[in-house]
């Protein structure tokens, strides 16, 4: 939890610092730079963050069970160049998904429970080419790379629920090149733009490739 405080704190900063300079540029759709903040939903679309066996040992993260649905905040920097038809976005992305329990053997062949989850933190770069329409609502477009930290932390149990020593798997971690791709709509409210946003992220792990999908809800200044 206090990765996640820190993540969510390094976000609301960065909106803090960057939003004056963003006003400056205006609301109207040609302003020059944005500032964004968005929370949503995040749906695992394959189970290839677990990586390759390579020599009989797992590589990756571990996702014991295996991955359920999780949470993603992103904050994001956009600017646009002079006169030109596409926009650009810098994004910071935090993503955690929880484990399924799976039931294990420990030393003795002793039965345990481990449980834990998975977070993903990436930088990304995008394209956005929005609709060209006089309408307050706005569909758009993007897509780009990035780069993708996924880590597992994994605890075990007893079947009874007790805490184990878990110094016999340690958390893993592994950093990878990734695209993503989807489509949002973006509506002028007031002073702000809200829009809502659905894209697919596809990490090229070890002899896979882990895919999510983040559904956000967001905010631009």
């Amino acid at each position: 939890m206090n990765r996640i405080a820190v993540v969510l704190v390094g976000l609301a900063l960065a909106v803090v610092v960057a939003a004056p300079m963003a006003r400056a540029q205006g609301l109207d759709p040609a302003r020059k730079s944005d500032v964004g903040i968005a929370i949503g939903g995040t749906f695992l679309r394959s189970d290839g963050l677990g990586g390759a066996v390579v020599n009989g040992e797992p590589t990756g993260v571990d996702v014991v069970g295996g991955p359920n649905t999780g949470f993603t905040v992103v904050g994001s920097i956009g600017f646009r160049p002079v006169d030109s038809p596409v926009r650009f976005r810098l994004e910071a992305q935090y993503t955690r998904l929880g484990l399924d329990e799976e039931m294990r053997f420990g030393g003795g062949g002793a039965p345990e429970v481990a449980d834990g989850h998975v977070s993903i933190i990436s930088g990304i770069g995008n394209i956005v080419l929005a609709a060209r329409t006089a309408h307050r609502l706005r569909p758009y477009l993007i897509g780009g790379l990035g780069i993708y930290r996924l880590s597992s932390e994994v605890g075990h149990t007893t079947p009874e629920g007790t805490p184990l020593d878990n110094s016999f798997t340690p958390s893993r971690s592994e950093t990878k090149f990734g695209l993503n791709g989807g489509a949002g709509v973006d509506l002028a409210v007031g002073a702000l733009h809200t829009f809502v946003e659905a894209r697919y992220h596809g990490v090229f792990t070890e002899g896979d490739r882990a895919g999510f999908i983040p559904i956000t809800l967001g905010i631009r200044f």
